[in-house]
């Protein structure tokens, strides 16, 4: 045995110490149970440690730990080593309990640890831990800030306080008095009695949060429940207007009623009034706008808008709709002698329009015209002819408050001729009922006849035994062997129609004969499996086989074979078929596999009804991995929950591991692992991060396992970012004007919200657009041309960026059927046995098909005729009788996608839609047109060269003096010059029409240049065409573009507005002043007097009005805001920029100031009452002119040349000349 007491007290330490080190490092401490005490500063404390009797010797002490981590050893035997403490040891009441007296915070807060080791073997023995609590109050609770003033959708914190508080107290956050969700709260515990415990919470307001109650609650063990300590605040959340219109939109009134449009809002702070506008003018500031009596001038859009000083404008449009029903007349009754044709107008007014106006005859369900005119041949004769027409217009009324009602209007016209019934019909057309159900056929005839016939009923042809007389005859409780033919024939006065027979057939539906069963267990490997099923129907029952609701196709499947046995009974069929579990996509032809799971059925149907019989088939297999990504994302200290899907049968257990280590589910710690069962056998094994650490990230190893096997799988947890790259583009449903486009998506990069987009090219050079489908997969994209081709590639997209393009996917549209015309001007000669019609132009190639009547009014096929772009074809037709003719359209890549019919009219010769040979009247109009411009030039050539002499010949400008120098290259000007369509000059420096585009073209100079002879408003071309351009038009002449480049055109030797410098000498500043007189100067800025500059990376942005911005009151645009603008980029290609950056020439100059042409356009219309851009077009003759004699030239208020000693400026004089004539005949040519 030690004896501590020849020890001295530090070497007594030292050995302590060391044994302590000792039992800590065999782990002993770990295995400790905790206990819990509290107690309140001054008070003294036992804490209490028993233990039974020990055969060996050994030795006791305690020891304390506080929460920083401080370890200390108090007693060790009987010697307690810190004062303030005492032990009561009894070894043989097995009693070591430690004495404290006077508790406090500083010394006892702790854990305090009894423990007792054998002396010899050092093994453990015993060991008790006590968590020693000293509790003293939180302080009051300060929540921050209180009765806070938000916005809707903006994020603002609520933060709560207390200071002290032994142990750290616990804070709780209601909202209305219900606990808030501690997703969005940050909880920062007290480190010591001195520092605060703080909570805050995170709120994103919306409009129902208003005037919400927050609530934080504090509480520890040293106050009773009944004392927890709280603070409240309560928020005013101000929210945007929601405006709302009605009391329906649109609004439906009948006309001649009054109108009441109302208008909601509903926002914090109210609005006072609101704003209507109807066609862009305000009409009221009432929440109730009332028209008292609705006309049809009052129908149409009406804007609602309101303003809270949010910063967000809301505004709802409401439709006003005038509705009325169809009035419809015709005469009553007319007579018409047989040679006289019928024609009967169908007069309708309604709103809305009649979406359906019928002809239908009585009695003759066949006849149906569409449209306003009833026309009948009288060469069909009087019999069919005969009967009551009637025209019936329908529209639908739904006026506001009122139930929607279908309104027809109709009329009728009566015409009766005695003849005798025509050929008879039997209804139904195909009679069909189900075995014991009962049937009633009805006997007709076309024309009916007149007078009303009788009928007769046989079941012969001969009509000798009468079955029964009457329009109609019945059979009750029919059977199978009531199925055969009958006939039926009317007469009256007249005489007899012609015998009408039909075939009546008695069905039995399908029934089950031999089902499946309803659920099968099977192993996967299992061979030679197969299952059969049968019905008994009448007609044949079809039969298919479904797996998972999916027709299971045997000329496609790769995994079945179907057979199918009739055996033909006496009055039904019965069908067997068998699924045999047999194909090349098995494993040996034969196995099953795990993806054999599912609900199989065999469906046996026919034309009376349906039978089926369903089968669970469940395959015993190991684990399959199910999951799309091997990837989960989530961002430190968030939760993150890794899934791990199999489908397995029996239910797999599922192991995690990570760098080879086996994860166990430990509750209390950060990861926690659950199994959860889904359908179809799918379990998802699931591995649960409490908060992600860095030491968290990388691969875990998911293995799930069953009695059949075990499948592993690598799943990688990292930090949220980018999405990845889209896959597999495909079209679902290809439509003439839309493509259902489908892709499988890749990683989200931990985003849910990860929304995409699709670029859409058009392969025939049209623009690039990109189309937003947010989460939508697959995505409709809507608004395509028919039988184009477009190109589609697909990017994912969420906060952290973009993911790369998917591949490129080309698809063309489908054609639309309905854009097929239809021949016109179809007419038949008797004289030639010849038909011929017209054809509008149509993109796709056409073939015709000619029909020719059947004697029993139906059609039949007589020939194809290619129409290999032609507007017009004919056919001989060799047929001695011919009744009637009819012609559709067709592609010629598909015969099967045709137009409507159109019906040829019968004539002894074609009368020419051209008389005598003459020329067609769109080439009469042609060619006055052409006769009148050339008039036009012509005398507009003799006045130019009559009354405009140039009295003067100033010196010549050299070619580089007007256009530049040739090598222009170092000053990379880009010149959105001419539309090379439109412009028919040849590719050669000296093109006038670029010659045109450097003397008449704004160019765009640095800022402290002047605006150049063409006035921004002339920047737009003249034609209305879409085209790019015509010969036909002005557009060549005034499609001239040109970009603001950083260098002074003028600083090289170029023509500017303010005359002639040559290399090295300013451009602008001398004749207009630094800041330019229109080009952007203070006072009026770019936006007033124009400007163009750099705006979204394109050089040279839209125009302003008038003139070139500087530096002074600049304004940026965006194209998007000048939609009736052309885009620059479409004025321009890599010709016309070589050409205008690298060649130049001279085109003589007009003597006199430019007046506004017929041709000029100005995109803000008529101008005439301000600045007229054909003025502020000067010419630079004008200024040569000024020069020579002198005289400075500036820019007056209406953009014409002002002359005058107060703007006096002077400036080198040119050398030049100008031929006022050139000008005027290129213009008159083009």
């Amino acid at each position: 045995m030690y004896n501590f007491q020849k020890f001295r007290i530090s070497e007594k330490m030292i050995f302590v110490s060391s044994f302590v080190i000792f039992l800590i490092s065999q782990g002993l401490c770990d295995n400790a149970a905790v206990t819990t005490k509290t107690a309140r500063e001054s008070e003294n404390v036992v804490l209490e440690c028993k233990f039974p009797p020990s055969p060996v010797e050994s030795k006791w002490y305690w020891t304390r730990t506080k929460p920083g981590g401080k370890y200390d050893t108090v007693a060790f035997g009987d010697e307690v080593l810190i004062s303030g403490y005492r032990v009561n040891y009894d070894k043989n009441a097995g009693i070591y309990d430690l004495n404290i007296a006077g508790t406090s915070y500083e010394r006892d807060n702790g854990v305090f640890e009894c423990r007792n080791v054998a002396k010899e073997s050092r093994e453990y023995i015993h060991n008790s831990t006590t968590n020693l609590v000293i509790l003293f109050e939180p302080g009051r609770p300060v929540l921050t800030p209180l009765l806070p003033n938000v916005t809707e959708s903006k994020p603002f914190q609520l933060a709560c306080e207390s200071v002290g508080g032994s142990p750290p107290p616990e804070m709780t956050w209601l909202k209305n008095g219900e606990i808030a969700s501690d997703d969005s709260i940050e909880f920062t515990p007290a480190l010591d009695r001195d520092t605060p415990t703080v909570s805050v919470i995170t709120v994103i307001p919306e409009k129902d949060d208003d005037n919400s109650e927050y609530t934080c609650t504090v509480w520890n063990q040293a106050i009773d429940k009944e004392e927890t300590m709280q603070v409240s605040t309560k928020i005013n959340v101000n929210y945007y207007p929601r405006v709302s219109v009605g009391p329906e939109n649109p609004v439906r009134v009948e006309r001649g009623e009054p109108a009441t449009l109302e208008c909601t809002v509903d926002s914090k702070p109210n609005v006072q009034d609101v704003k209507w506008l109807r066609n862009g003018k305000f009409i009221s500031t009432n929440f109730r706008h009332l028209i008292q009596r609705a006309g049809l001038e009052n129908a149409g859009p009406y804007i609602c808008s309101a303003d809270n000083s949010l910063g967000k404008v809301v505004e709802q449009e409401l439709e006003l709709d005038v509705l009325y029903a169809p009035e419809v007349t015709v005469p009553r009754l007319k007579e018409f002698s047989e040679n006289e044709d019928v024609i009967v107008h169908c007069n309708i007014s309604a709103n809305p329009k009649a979406h359906a106006v019928v002809w239908t005859k009585e009695g003759d369900e066949k006849f149906r015209q569409e449209g306003t005119m009833l026309s009948l041949s009288a060469s069909e004769g009087a019999a069919v002819n005969n009967g009551v027409y009637t025209c019936t217009a329908t529209n639908t009324l739904h006026a506001t408050g009122r139930q929607p009602v279908q309104r027809q209007g109709s009329a009728s016209i009566q015409v009766a001729v005695k003849h005798a019934p025509g050929t008879t019909f039997i209804t139904p057309e195909k009679p069909t009922v189900m075995e014991g159900d009962r049937i009633t056929l009805k006997c007709g005839a076309n024309p009916p006849g007149y007078p009303q016939p009788t009928y007769t009923w046989s079941r012969e042809a001969s009509l000798t035994s009468v079955l029964a007389t009457g329009e109609s005859f019945t059979i009750d409780g029919a059977r199978l062997d009531s199925g055969g033919r009958y006939f039926c024939r009317p007469n009256n006065i007249a005489g007899y129609g012609s015998i009408g027979e039909t075939v009546l057939n008695v069905y039995q539906p399908p029934r089950m004969d031999n089902k499946l069963l309803s659920t099968i267990e099977k192993r996967s490997g299992d061979t030679g499996y197969l299952v059969t099923c049968s019905a008994v129907g009448k007609p044949k029952p079809q039969i298919t086989w479904y797996k998972d609701d999916v027709e299971i196709n045997p000329e496609e499947s790769d995994l079945f074979q179907i057979s199918v046995n009739v055996m033909d009974k006496k009055d039904a069929f019965n069908v067997i078929s068998t699924l045999n579990f047999i194909g090349p996509g098995r494993l040996g032809k034969r196995k099953l596999m795990a993806t054999d799971r599912g609900n199989y059925m065999c469906k046996f149907h026919n034309e009376v009804g349906q039978a089926n019989s369903t089968m669970l088939l469940r395959i015993q297999h190991s684990p399959v991995v199910r999951h799309q990504h091997n990837k989960v994302a989530a961002d430190l200290n968030e939760q993150a929950i890794i899934p791990c899907r199999m489908q397995s049968y029996p239910a797999p257990r599922f192991e995690w591991s990570k760098e080879h280590n086996v994860l166990i589910d430990r509750q209390g710690y950060n990861q926690q692992l659950s199994t959860v069962e889904q359908e179809d056998d799918i379990y998802e094994g699931r591995l649960e991060i409490a908060r992600v650490e860095e030491s968290n990230y990388g691969q875990y190893a998911c293995k799930a396992s069953n009695n059949f096997g075990a499948q592993k799988t690598l799943i990688t947890l990292q930090p949220r970012g980018k999405p990845e790259r889209p896959d597999t583009p495909e079209a679902e449903d290809v439509r003439p004007d839309s493509v259902l486009l489908k892709w499988r998506e890749g990683f989200n990069g931990g985003f849910n919200e990860t929304t995409y987009n699709v670029q859409l090219t058009d392969d025939n050079g049209g623009l690039s657009k990109d189309i937003d489908c947010r989460r939508k997969n697959p995505c409709n994209i809507s608004g395509l041309n028919q039988y184009t081709k477009y190109s589609f590639k697909v990017r994912a997209v969420n906060i952290r960026g973009f993911s790369p393009y998917s591949r490129e996917l080309s698809i063309t549209t489908a054609v639309d059927v309905a854009k097929i015309p239809k021949a016109e001007h179809i007419f038949f000669e008797t004289s030639s046995s010849q038909v011929s019609f017209n054809v509008v132009n149509y993109p796709l190639g056409l073939v015709a098909k000619i029909e020719l009547e059947n004697p029993d009014k139906s059609f039949r096929p007589h020939a194809k005729l290619g129409m290999n772009d032609r507007t017009f074809g004919q056919m001989i037709i060799e047929d001695p009788a011919v009744t009637g003719v009819r012609v559709r359209l067709c592609l010629t890549s598909d015969d099967t996608l045709c137009g409507e019919y159109g019906f040829a009219e019968i004539v002894e010769v074609r009368q020419s839609p051209y008389t005598n040979g003459a020329l067609p009247m769109e080439g009469v109009i042609a060619i006055v047109i052409f006769a009148g411009i050339l008039a036009i030039a012509a005398i507009g050539l003799v006045i130019k060269c009559c009354f405009c002499s140039t009295p003067n010949k100033p010196m010549k400008l050299s070619k580089e003096d007007i256009t530049g120098p040739n090598n222009r290259l170092q000053n990379n000007f880009k010149n959105y010059a001419m539309d090379s369509k439109g412009v028919s000059a040849k590719d050669t420096a000296d093109s006038p029409d670029l010659i045109k585009s450097q003397m008449y073209g704004q160019y765009n100079f640095s800022n402290n240049v002047p605006g150049a002879q063409v006035p921004a408003g002339y920047d737009q071309s003249s034609s209305n065409s879409h085209n790019g351009g015509s010969v036909n038009s002005q557009e060549s002449l005034w499609n001239v573009k040109h970009p603001m480049p950083a260098v002074d055109p003028g600083m090289n030797g170029f023509v500017t507005a303010s005359g002639y410098y040559p290399d090295g000498q300013a451009g602008g500043n001398a004749a207009y002043g630094q800041a330019g007189q229109y080009g952007g100067m203070e006072g009026y800025g770019a936006g007033q007097y124009g400007g163009m500059d750099q705006v979204d990376g394109h050089p040279g942005g839209y125009p302003g009005q008038y003139g070139v911005a500087n530096n002074y009151g600049q304004q940026q645009y965006n194209y998007e805001e000048y939609t009736h603008y052309p885009h620059p980029e479409e004025y321009i290609n890599e010709r016309n920029r070589a050409y205008l950056s690298q060649n130049g020439d001279q085109y003589a100059m007009p003597n006199k100031s430019r007046n506004r042409l017929e041709s000029d356009y100005s995109a803000y219309g008529d101008v005439s009452h301000g600045h007229d851009p054909s003025y502020n077009a000067h010419d630079i003759s004008a200024e040569l002119r000024a020069q020579t004699e002198g005289v400075a030239i500036t820019t007056n208020m209406d953009g014409g040349p002002a002359y005058g000693q107060d703007n006096m400026m002077m400036a080198p004089a040119p050398e030049g000349y100008s031929t006022p004539s050139r000008r005027v005949i290129r213009e008159i040519i083009v």
